[in-house]
């Protein structure tokens, strides 16, 4: 069994921005985002019900397959979409709905998170 442990710092800081430029701060803030430990995370990243009764979600990112910040911020925003969901549409009509609505309103436009950097 995994533990949720804490929040990234940095990565968490990345959530909030995105939840408050992309989502209009719609998503939990109750949520743990951290990097998952060696064997734990086999995708790019993942988005899972805490198993604690403070968080909502665990939203791990595996370093060992990101390595750009647009890669970083890419994943991040995808899981930003499940969360949106409630993880009840695993990329199905709600989930693509979502993604549509963050391209026209420019997340991966250059310069949308980070000056020269255009998400992937």
């Amino acid at each position: 069994m995994r533990a949720d442990g804490k929040s990234n710092r940095s990565l968490k800081r990345w959530y909030s921005i995105i939840n408050r430029r992309f989502f209009n701060s719609q998503l939990p803030t109750n949520v743990i985002v951290r990097w998952s430990l060696p064997d734990e995370e086999s995708d790019i990243a993942s988005c899972n019900h805490a198993l604690d009764k403070r968080h909502t979600y665990v939203l791990l990112l595996n370093k060992a397959k990101i390595a750009t910040r647009s890669q970083l911020l890419s994943a991040l925003a995808h899981e930003c979409i499940h969360c949106q969901t409630g993880m009840h549409d695993n990329h199905g009509p709600a989930f693509a709905l979502i993604h549509t609505d963050l391209v026209n309103r420019g997340l991966y436009r250059k310069h949308a998170l980070l000056h020269g950097v255009t998400l992937v």
